[in-house]
Protein backbone atom coordinates (compact mmCIF):
# COMPACT_ATOMS: atom_id res chain seq x y z
CA UNK A 1 0.00 0.00 0.00
CA UNK A 2 1.56 3.33 -1.14
CA UNK A 3 1.50 6.30 1.62
CA UNK A 4 -1.28 7.87 -1.24
CA UNK A 5 -3.64 4.79 -0.49
CA UNK A 6 -3.17 5.10 2.91
CA UNK A 7 -4.05 8.59 3.29
CA UNK A 8 -7.27 8.20 1.57
CA UNK A 9 -7.86 4.52 3.31
CA UNK A 10 -7.34 7.47 6.65
CA UNK A 11 -9.96 10.12 5.03
CA UNK A 12 -12.83 7.78 3.97
CA UNK A 13 -12.44 5.55 7.24
CA UNK A 14 -13.02 9.47 8.90
CA UNK A 15 -9.86 9.83 10.35
CA UNK A 16 -9.24 13.55 9.93
CA UNK A 17 -8.73 16.64 11.35
CA UNK A 18 -10.49 20.02 10.74
CA UNK A 19 -7.71 23.05 10.34
CA UNK A 20 -8.89 26.86 10.95
CA UNK A 21 -9.38 27.40 6.81
CA UNK A 22 -12.17 24.57 6.74
CA UNK A 23 -9.92 22.13 5.23
CA UNK A 24 -9.68 18.69 6.76
CA UNK A 25 -6.40 16.99 6.91
CA UNK A 26 -5.32 13.43 7.72
CA UNK A 27 -3.85 13.03 11.16
CA UNK A 28 -0.56 12.03 12.13
CA UNK A 29 1.06 9.53 14.21
CA UNK A 30 0.91 12.61 17.29
CA UNK A 31 -3.02 13.27 16.75
CA UNK A 32 -5.55 11.68 18.49
CA UNK A 33 -8.81 11.89 18.91
CA UNK A 34 -11.79 10.22 20.23
CA UNK A 35 -13.79 7.67 17.72
CA UNK A 36 -17.27 9.78 17.11
CA UNK A 37 -18.58 6.87 14.76
CA UNK A 38 -18.95 5.00 11.28
CA UNK A 39 -18.79 6.97 8.75
CA UNK A 40 -20.54 6.12 5.59
CA UNK A 41 -18.38 3.46 3.50
CA UNK A 42 -15.74 2.98 6.40
CA UNK A 43 -16.65 -0.82 6.66
CA UNK A 44 -16.21 -1.24 3.48
CA UNK A 45 -12.99 0.48 2.66
CA UNK A 46 -12.09 -1.69 6.36
CA UNK A 47 -13.00 -5.14 5.04
CA UNK A 48 -12.36 -4.63 0.94
CA UNK A 49 -9.99 -1.83 0.19
CA UNK A 50 -10.06 0.90 -1.66
CA UNK A 51 -11.65 1.34 -5.22
CA UNK A 52 -10.02 3.98 -7.77
CA UNK A 53 -10.54 5.12 -11.33
CA UNK A 54 -8.08 7.40 -13.32
CA UNK A 55 -8.28 9.82 -15.66
CA UNK A 56 -5.45 11.67 -18.23
CA UNK A 57 -6.03 15.81 -17.87
CA UNK A 58 -4.97 17.70 -20.82
CA UNK A 59 -3.70 22.02 -20.18
CA UNK A 60 -2.52 24.31 -22.04
CA UNK A 61 -1.33 26.14 -18.90
CA UNK A 62 1.89 25.56 -16.84
CA UNK A 63 1.72 22.98 -13.98
CA UNK A 64 1.69 25.06 -11.34
CA UNK A 65 -0.99 27.53 -12.90
CA UNK A 66 -2.68 24.40 -13.59
CA UNK A 67 -2.92 23.01 -10.34
CA UNK A 68 -4.19 26.26 -8.69
CA UNK A 69 -7.23 26.08 -11.13
CA UNK A 70 -8.29 22.49 -10.14
CA UNK A 71 -7.41 23.04 -6.88
CA UNK A 72 -9.70 26.14 -6.92
CA UNK A 73 -12.41 23.57 -8.55
CA UNK A 74 -12.39 20.61 -6.13
CA UNK A 75 -12.92 23.65 -3.30
CA UNK A 76 -16.12 24.25 -4.69
CA UNK A 77 -16.99 20.79 -4.99
CA UNK A 78 -16.56 19.25 -1.94
CA UNK A 79 -14.53 19.37 1.32
CA UNK A 80 -10.69 20.57 0.62
CA UNK A 81 -8.45 17.77 1.77
CA UNK A 82 -4.69 18.48 3.26
CA UNK A 83 -2.89 15.60 2.20
CA UNK A 84 0.03 15.05 4.64
CA UNK A 85 2.67 13.06 2.47
CA UNK A 86 1.35 14.65 -0.71
CA UNK A 87 1.16 18.38 0.05
CA UNK A 88 1.61 19.44 -4.02
CA UNK A 89 -1.60 17.50 -4.66
CA UNK A 90 -4.91 19.30 -4.86
CA UNK A 91 -7.95 16.88 -2.77
CA UNK A 92 -11.35 16.92 -1.68
CA UNK A 93 -13.84 14.75 -0.45
CA UNK A 94 -16.93 14.44 -2.06
CA UNK A 95 -20.34 13.60 -0.19
CA UNK A 96 -23.82 12.55 -1.40
CA UNK A 97 -26.74 11.61 -0.26
CA UNK A 98 -27.31 8.12 -2.32
CA UNK A 99 -23.57 7.16 -2.84
CA UNK A 100 -20.90 6.59 -0.70
CA UNK A 101 -18.64 8.90 -0.21
CA UNK A 102 -15.71 9.84 -2.53
CA UNK A 103 -12.52 11.82 -2.62
CA UNK A 104 -11.03 13.43 -5.69
CA UNK A 105 -6.93 13.85 -5.90
CA UNK A 106 -4.93 15.93 -8.91
CA UNK A 107 -1.59 15.67 -9.30
CA UNK A 108 1.40 15.09 -11.99
CA UNK A 109 2.76 11.52 -12.68
CA UNK A 110 5.58 11.13 -15.05
CA UNK A 111 4.60 14.86 -16.50
CA UNK A 112 0.78 14.25 -16.90
CA UNK A 113 -1.98 15.73 -14.77
CA UNK A 114 -3.74 12.83 -13.46
CA UNK A 115 -7.35 12.67 -12.17
CA UNK A 116 -7.66 10.22 -9.51
CA UNK A 117 -10.92 8.99 -7.89
CA UNK A 118 -11.40 7.03 -4.73
CA UNK A 119 -14.13 5.29 -2.44
CA UNK A 120 -14.62 2.35 -0.58
CA UNK A 121 -14.60 -1.03 -3.02
CA UNK A 122 -18.34 -2.30 -3.20
CA UNK A 123 -20.93 -3.51 -5.80
CA UNK A 124 -21.66 0.30 -6.41
CA UNK A 125 -18.25 1.74 -6.07
CA UNK A 126 -18.42 2.32 -9.90
CA UNK A 127 -21.53 4.86 -9.42
CA UNK A 128 -19.68 6.10 -6.54
CA UNK A 129 -17.02 7.37 -8.65
CA UNK A 130 -18.33 7.99 -12.04
CA UNK A 131 -20.25 10.79 -9.77
CA UNK A 132 -17.45 12.30 -8.25
CA UNK A 133 -15.90 12.18 -11.83
CA UNK A 134 -18.96 13.78 -13.87
CA UNK A 135 -19.32 16.28 -11.42
CA UNK A 136 -16.02 17.53 -12.05
CA UNK A 137 -15.82 16.93 -15.42
CA UNK A 138 -18.74 19.96 -15.50
CA UNK A 139 -16.74 22.40 -13.36
CA UNK A 140 -13.30 22.17 -15.40
CA UNK A 141 -11.59 25.69 -15.65
CA UNK A 142 -10.83 26.72 -19.40
CA UNK A 143 -7.78 25.42 -20.95
CA UNK A 144 -8.51 21.78 -18.94
CA UNK A 145 -10.13 18.93 -20.46
CA UNK A 146 -10.22 14.94 -20.48
CA UNK A 147 -8.29 13.02 -22.57
CA UNK A 148 -8.73 9.07 -24.01
CA UNK A 149 -4.89 8.46 -23.03
CA UNK A 150 -4.31 5.59 -20.46
CA UNK A 151 -2.85 6.93 -17.18
CA UNK A 152 0.76 5.56 -16.49
CA UNK A 153 1.01 2.62 -14.78
CA UNK A 154 2.93 2.84 -11.10
CA UNK A 155 5.28 0.14 -10.21
CA UNK A 156 4.30 -1.74 -7.07
CA UNK A 157 6.05 -3.42 -4.75
CA UNK A 158 6.45 -6.72 -5.39
CA UNK A 159 5.39 -9.51 -2.99
CA UNK A 160 6.69 -12.91 -2.75
CA UNK A 161 4.26 -15.46 -4.86
CA UNK A 162 2.09 -17.73 -2.91
CA UNK A 163 2.07 -20.44 -5.37
CA UNK A 164 5.81 -20.49 -5.82
CA UNK A 165 6.49 -21.33 -1.94
CA UNK A 166 3.30 -23.71 -1.95
CA UNK A 167 5.12 -25.13 -5.31
CA UNK A 168 8.72 -25.67 -3.42
CA UNK A 169 6.62 -27.66 -0.79
CA UNK A 170 4.74 -29.99 -3.25
CA UNK A 171 8.11 -30.42 -5.09
CA UNK A 172 9.88 -31.68 -1.71
CA UNK A 173 6.92 -34.16 -0.38
CA UNK A 174 7.01 -36.01 -3.99
CA UNK A 175 11.04 -36.08 -4.03
CA UNK A 176 10.91 -37.19 0.19
CA UNK A 177 8.22 -39.99 -1.22
CA UNK A 178 10.55 -40.84 -4.46
CA UNK A 179 13.08 -41.54 -1.43
CA UNK A 180 10.55 -43.64 0.24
Amino acid sequence: MTELEWEVKQVLVGRTILLDDGRLATMGPEDYRMPTGVMDGATEVRLFGLAKKQVVLECDMDQESALQAVGDVLKNLGRGLVLIYHPEMAACLFRYILTRPAVLTVGYEEDKLILTAWTGRSLNAWAALRRAITSFERHLPEGIRFTMEAPPVAAEEEKPAKKASKKKKTVKKTAEEIDQ
